[in-house]
């Protein structure tokens, strides 16, 4: 990445979603914007992590993966491009860092609205919930 920590001040960003939920998903912009690009299915990671479960994260990846790929069969290009327009290196472990973030930065920075906290951004759901998927779950 040309630009470094230092000359974009880290601030953890928290998303809120339209049902209730909050969580920090990223520890700053850059990671943030890097999460995107690389995993811009990674709303549904969470909602199928078995309550927060990284490995059942992992699990639907590769079905995002595939949805992602038939509708944009460009995505490896495309991403490429974003990274070279926004002059960053592609993400490192972004999965792992989303599950860092809702679990880890959420706490440390958690959301309360005028009705109190809101939920978890996990979701109990797994891969085996989906019935699209079924049958080819490993």
């Amino acid at each position: 990445m040309c630009q470094t920590d230092s000359d974009i001040p880290a601030h953890p960003i928290l998303f809120v979603s339209s049902e209730g939920q909050a969580g920090v998903i990223a520890a700053g912009l850059l990671e943030a914007l890097q999460l995107i690009i690389a995993i811009p299915f990674w709303f549904d990671c969470l909602k199928f992590s078995g309550n927060g479960q990284l490995q059942q994260m992992q699990r639907v990846v590769p079905f995002l993966d595939r949805e992602l790929r038939h509708d944009e069969p460009n995505i490896d290009l495309l991403r490429q491009e974003l990274n070279r327009l926004l002059d960053l290196l592609p993400a490192e472990s972004p999965l792992l860092k989303l599950h860092q973030s809702v679990s880890r930065l959420s706490v440390l920075h958690a959301a309360i609205g005028t009705e109190g906290p809101f939920e978890t951004l996990f979701n109990s759901f797994t891969a085996d919930d989906n019935p699209m998927w079924k049958g080819a779950v490993e």
